[in-house]
């Protein structure tokens, strides 16, 4: 902006509306040139972190949520509405091995809060005492064996940004309570410590049972439960999106095709039949593992029904392997149908 009047309030009205600098008449040329260049290293430098922004959801997936299924795009939609919030409680719900960190991170980075850390935290997997250790941190001799210099939270690794607990129903209930304080006054003591430390970031639950359930029977604090669950989204196992698989298969192939530099390009009648039939307990991160071990231990360019023997139920025919045993051996097959009937 170029202005003969060097008025305040219309040169903040300028740089609100988007003016990089302003300039007052009589102009300086050298002036003028320096400011020219550091608007431009300025637009550089948006377009380089717009670019690895990018890059790190390319990185992660967010980008390729594969899935056509009409549940499967509510969940979608909803994830995206939920991130125009920077603090709303989001709680994710399905079984293991749907996405739901996935989904997290797909909230994380179309938040207002996409430029600052996502950090992720399996409740289930520590005890108690690394749980909290692990979320709040702690102070120098804070117990046996904890470091001389003390260490930061993954609250405050996370603050600023989003922290993901995963599992959260496994919090034991003091944590749960010291949980609930940190979503109400954005502030807690480290293990150990007596100076209060303040944060700003947003949790996303994740769990694999109704959360709502667990409160209802004692298993976990109702409280709580509403801070968390603002939202709530229900993510569908992958066995009811039965027309989501072989896109799934095509580009998890894709994907490992790149990482191994394998060349597989198609996908047999057989072998459809098999993934088509499976119930994929684990849901995609079955499916990605499957089509992993294929694509790594196989150098065909068609996944053939034999490539797929290791599934439970699975044969190179595409039918489940008890009717291909009772087939091969039919007096075996009754034996056991009689066997059977007695012992259930």
């Amino acid at each position: 902006m170029i202005t003969a009047y060097e008025q305040v309030k219309e040169v903040v009205m300028a740089m609100k509306r988007g003016a990089f600098d302003y300039l007052v008449k009589p102009v300086d040329l050298d002036e003028f040139e320096l400011t020219i260049q550091s608007a431009l290293e300025h637009a550089g430098l948006k377009n380089e972190v717009d670019r690895l922004r990018l890059e790190i959801q390319r990185l992660h997936q967010v980008g390729r949520l594969v899935g056509k299924h009409p549940a499967f795009l509510d969940a979608q939609m909803l994830a995206i509405k939920s991130a125009q919030s920077a603090d709303a409680g989001v709680l994710l719900q399905g079984e293991s091995g749907v996405g739901k960190e996935l989904f997290a991170r797909l909230i994380h980075t179309e938040s207002p809060r996409a430029d600052y850390p996502f950090v992720a935290l399996n409740c289930a997997a520590f005890s108690s005492e690394i749980i909290e250790s692990e979320l709040f941190g702690y102070e120098k001799g804070a117990f046996t064996g904890a470091r001389a210099d003390g260490k930061r939270g993954l609250l405050e690794t996370a603050h600023g940004g989003t922290l993901l607990l995963d599992e959260v129903a496994d919090l034991h209930p003091e944590i749960q309570a010291k949980l609930l304080r940190v979503l109400e006054e954005k502030e807690f003591f480290p293990l150990g410590g007596t100076r209060k430390r303040t944060v700003d970031l947003r949790i996303i639950a994740a769990c694999n049972l109704d959360l709502w359930e667990a409160a209802e029977h004692g298993r976990f604090r109702r409280d709580l439960y509403f801070r968390l669950a603002t939202i709530r989204i229900d993510l569908p196992p992958l066995r009811q999106r039965q027309q989501d698989i072989m896109p799934l298969v095509q580009y998890f192939m894709d994907h490992f095709n790149d990482k191994y530099g394998k060349r597989f390009r198609t996908i047999s009648h057989d072998a459809e039949k098999i993934l088509l039939a499976h119930a994929w307990p684990g849901n995609v991160r079955e499916l990605r593992n499957t089509i992993e071990r294929i694509v790594l231990l196989e150098n065909e360019e068609t996944i053939l029904g034999h490539h797929l023997h290791f599934l439970h139920g699975a044969s190179s025919d595409g039918k489940p392997v008890d009717q291909q045993w009772r087939r091969s051996f039919p007096m075996k097959a009754f034996l056991w149908s009689k066997l059977k009937n007695r012992l259930f």
